[in-house]
């Protein structure tokens, strides 16, 4: 209780000191807080609403709302869509599905086509429900893209025919509705094409049609072909590019000199083959398979002896010795191996992508082969030019003999490198007539530009100066100056509100509020206490020992504040501890 008597006298002491546009200011920002927190409080509270059947038709939401309405389920009918609690989504769900309020959805999908699949369907009706599902499936995967509201596909798939009959290729059409009413960016037309690309076999890019429904036009789909083009218009810039930029940093050293670059590039994709057999050790096998041997043996025996009456001369040609008989033999051998040959396949992919021709025109200022006559070429010489000018022949021939040769010389070796690939068959007469004829050296007319050289003389200076450092250079110059000024006034004020708090006088509390006496009443009577502040007067408040020490020790501090009140307060501030 004490405490909270001492907190509100504290707060009536801070408050007592406002003037009365204080007070109403404060009041103010208490209002504000207030109503803050109300809004906060009632966005909060708030459930959280989901959609209970997205996509669903309106006369499925009206039935669905009777039936929640009946059920006394919190449900909102905003913009065409039901809207639930997100803690009465089951329940909802739930109780629709036990009184048989559905949405009457007959699109077939994947899953629902899993359900109708009977063994008495015909393989022309299984092959039209999958297409079908298949179309609903595409069309459903095509709204949930980014930026898309809804797609649909029809798809014409051509039916397998037999042999020596003729089978016509699969074709598509994609309506697509942006979710934003524009038309469809280019990346979402070829995604969705690639998407119905994929999903049926033999179907091309070239047979896919897309259609914008927000603007009823037709979307070419990204191919190879079509981007050719293109393509070869953006390699030829980054050729040109590149090739200007290093020689623009080799001619840095001519003040206002030009750099043309146009350059011809072969974008066309060359994929070869080469298929070789491999010799025999080296790849190339050879193996016996099987074997088969065949022998065949022949005799024919001569007569020993003649049937009948036979001479019994000694002489007698029948018993002269014979001849042995005849004999065939005959010995086949065949064998079978099995060879296998190695063959090598290399296939080689060239994207190209080089140059094969490049021009360059380089426009040098007639001031600087005046500054090279003269003996000073320095960019940064601006100086007036002396009474003797050069003549027009003798600027000339200097240009014709230095500076042409010169440049010519420096960047021949870059575009030899350049367009090498693409002529690698031409003679080294033909390549160097080809680079003398690819550089173009000219003088123009005009002196040399104005060049301030940097200042450095500080921060000013640096901000007066014209140069590309100076005030005028977005890059570094100016930026960076500001950003240290900036920086130096947010120091400057930072030390300027250091110094202020660090001499501004802290209040030092008073006796009363070191020993923790509520403050002394206003008031004309001297009156012991709080007398004045009760409904009736008190006849007498009595004083005990302990008001009377408490009285003895304010005096004491009293007397040790106004003699030190530096030490008094560092002394107090030891053993006081503050309840918070």
């Amino acid at each position: 209780m004490d405490i909270m008597r001492r907190t509100l006298a504290t707060i009536q002491k801070n408050l007592g000191g406002l003037t009365s546009t204080h007070k109403l200011l404060v009041a103010c920002l208490v209002v504000i807080v207030v109503l803050g927190l109300s809004l906060v409080a009632i966005l909060t509270g708030r459930p959280s609403m989901v959609e209970l059947w997205p996509g669903a038709a309106t006369e499925d939401l009206q039935r669905a709302k009777l039936h929640l309405d009946n059920q006394r389920i919190p449900n909102e009918m905003t913009d065409g869509r039901l809207l639930v609690a997100s803690g009465d989504l089951a329940r909802a769900q739930s109780g629709l599905t036990n009184a048989n309020v559905l949405p009457n959805d007959k699109a077939m999908y994947f899953q629902t086509l899993l359900e109708k699949q009977s063994f008495m369907n015909s393989a022309a009706d299984n092959n039209r429900n999958f297409r079908i599902a298949l179309q609903n499936e595409l069309g459903r995967m095509i709204s949930d893209l980014n930026g898309v509201d809804s797609g649909r596909v029809l798809l014409d798939v051509p039916e397998t025919r037999g042999l020596g009959i003729g089978v016509r290729t699969p074709k598509a059409t994609v309506t697509v509705k942006s979710d934003n009413g524009r038309g469809l960016p280019q990346s979402v037309v070829d995604g969705v094409a690639h998407l119905v690309e994929g999903s049926v076999a033999g179907l091309t890019l070239t047979n896919v049609t897309v259609v914008d429904a927000a603007t009823g036009a037709h979307r070419m789909v990204t191919t190879d072909e079509n981007t050719a083009p293109t393509i070869a218009m953006e390699q030829a810039a980054k050729v040109e590019a590149q090739a200007r930029a290093k020689m623009q940093e080799m001619l840095s050293h001519i003040p206002g000199v030009v750099v043309t670059v146009t350059a011809s590039v072969d974008v066309t994709r060359s994929t070869s083959q080469t298929q070789s057999f491999l010799p025999v050790g080296k790849g190339s096998v050879s193996a016996e398979k099987r074997t088969s041997t065949t022998t065949n043996n022949t005799s024919e025996a001569t007569g020993a002896a003649v049937p009948g009456v036979q001479a019994n001369q000694a002489a007698d040609i029948t018993r002269a010795p014979g001849l042995t008989g005849s004999k065939t033999d005959s010995n086949e051998e065949t064998a079978e191996f099995d060879t296998r040959f190695g063959n090598k396949t290399e296939t080689v992919v060239d994207p190209r992508g080089n140059s094969l021709s490049v021009a360059v025109s380089v426009n040098v200022p007639r001031g600087y082969v005046v500054k090279l006559l003269q003996g000073d070429a320095k960019p940064g010489d601006t100086g007036a030019a002396p009474a003797n000018a050069p003549d027009e022949q003798a600027i000339a021939a200097k240009f014709a003999k230095d500076v042409e040769p010169g440049i010519v010389n420096s960047l021949t070796p870059h575009l030899r490198t350049m367009i090498a690939q693409a002529n690698a068959g031409a003679k080294p007469d033909e390549l160097k007539a080809l680079l003398k004829d690819s550089i173009s050296v000219a003088m123009v007319p005009g002196d040399l530009p104005a060049v301030i050289e940097t200042q450095t003389a500080g921060l000013l200076g640096g901000l007066a100066a014209g140069s590309p450092n100076g005030m005028f250079s977005l890059g570094g110059g100016l930026i960076d100056k500001a950003v240290l000024v900036v920086l130096s006034l947010m120091a400057m004020g930072l030390m300027i509100m250091m110094v202020r708090k660090a001499g501004r006088k802290s209040d030092t509390p008073s006796a009363e509020e070191l020993v923790g006496l509520p403050p002394a009443l206003e008031s004309a009577a001297d009156v012991i206490g709080e007398a004045d502040e009760g409904e009736t007067a008190l006849a007498g408040i009595e004083v005990g020992e302990q008001e009377m020490e408490a009285a003895k020790r304010l005096e004491q501090v009293e007397d040790m504040v106004g003699k030190d009140p530096g030490g008094t307060a560092k002394m107090l501030s030891r053993w006081i501890n503050i309840e918070e």
